[in-house]
């Protein structure tokens, strides 16, 4: 039996730590006998077995099929190095497969709950990949598969977002790590990639898995490793090709004179950064869908 008293209420502050890091709560879950964790032994032993499974998981999930290898040659086209490789196949999952779960796509709910009604169980990625458009979970193993037919060394990560609960490395549940990213071992460096994610482009995570400690898939032991916060040149490149957007408007108002219809005009020029942009892109997009459903 736990008890606690006198606890202060919860008050939210500018720059806090996570909302689930600050005040005391409770999580319930169901654990195998054998699987019980009491001591610091049995904390990694857990953390091997998490990420045992998680390998074991995205082997099945994964799968390279014929399909996948007819489709890669004109995905990956004159790509010459490994990194133009799987960045080509990245942008393609991006941005030729629907999200069902998105707003970029404007699916109705009509036309989602008829896709996923009609889904059949055990999804693989060639069925992802024919019908184009797919779940969260569907396009991160359809790069997974499309990565591994290319010839890459394929992971997956599971953490916690930055913005609800910080990794405690003493408490091995992955059920707290909601997020999850496909990770490709490059020569030893380790590169992360969500492209279930439209708006995010390639080197970046969306902002709550950034910087965050991520459980990576391996078949021997635990990896531990730490997402990369994207470079400022990466959020405000030089050259405007990349991560930030750029908006110019013109406003005309009347002002109050002496003459009669006097107005003023001005032209303000927005820069914005990728993770500003894309939470804007899709606020924007649930503002629009909503209107739409009250029409």
């Amino acid at each position: 039996m736990t008890e606690m008293r006198d606890i202060p209420a919860y008050k939210a502050e500018p720059r806090m730590p996570p909302s689930a890091s600050v005040p005391p709560w409770m999580f319930i879950y169901y654990v195998k006998t054998s699987r019980w964790v009491s001591n610091e032994k049995d904390v990694i032993k857990e953390w091997t077995n998490l990420a045992k499974e998680l390998h074991s998981e995205l082997q099945d999930e994964a799968k390279v099929s014929g399909d996948i290898k007819k489709a890669l040659p004109p995905i990956i086209g004159d790509a010459a190095t490994p990194r133009d490789k799987f960045a080509r196949i990245a942008r393609y999952c991006r941005t030729q497969i629907k999200n069902v779960f998105h707003d970029r796509d404007a699916l109705s709910t009509d036309e989602r709950e008829e896709y996923l009604k009609k889904r059949k169980r055990g999804h693989s990625p060639s069925d992802t990949l024919k019908e184009g458009r797919g779940t969260f979970g569907d396009i991160n193993p359809l790069f997974a598969s499309l990565a591994a037919g290319a010839g890459f060394d394929v992971r997956i990560a599971r953490l916690p977002g930055r913005n609800s609960l910080f990794f405690d490395k003493s408490f091995p549940n992955i059920d707290l790590f909601e997020r999850s990213n496909i990770v490709i071992n490059l020569d030893g460096e380790w590169l992360f990639f969500d492209p279930s994610a439209p708006y995010v482009t390639e080197g970046m995570l969306r902002w709550p898995e950034e910087g965050a400690v991520a459980l990576v898939s391996d078949p021997k032991e635990p990896i531990f490793l730490t997402t990369p916060f994207s470079e400022p040149e990466e959020r405000w490149p030089a050259d405007g090709q990349r991560s930030h957007s750029v908006s110019t408007g013109h406003w005309k108002a009347m002002c109050r004179s002496s003459t009669p219809d006097t107005t003023a005009s001005a032209a303000r020029r927005i820069t914005t950064p990728s993770h500003l942009r894309n939470a804007g892109i899709v606020s924007l997009r649930r503002l629009k869908t909503a209107s739409r459903r009250l029409r």
